[in-house]
């Protein structure tokens, strides 16, 4: 199920079964719709995303921006 995540790890960093199986238990798909967001202004995520397909808006809002 997570063989795309893993061949990318893979490109990075080589991971061993043994390490891969301790690591898989804590993973889980998530599906975004159009308009929902992974992690909205002044919230702190504790996750890790990948985007297994699709694609992602990311957006940066700077308070110090003086106009």
């Amino acid at each position: 199920m997570y063989q795309k995540l893993k061949n990318a790890i893979n490109l990075i960093s080589p991971i061993d079964d043994d390490d891969w199986s301790i690591l898989e238990p804590q993973l889980n798909v998530r599906e975004y719709k159009r308009h929902d967001y992974f992690l909205r202004a002044d919230e702190v995520e504790n996750q890790i995303g990948f985007i297994n397909e699709g694609s992602f808006k990311w957006y940066y809002i700077n308070k110090k921006e003086k106009r």
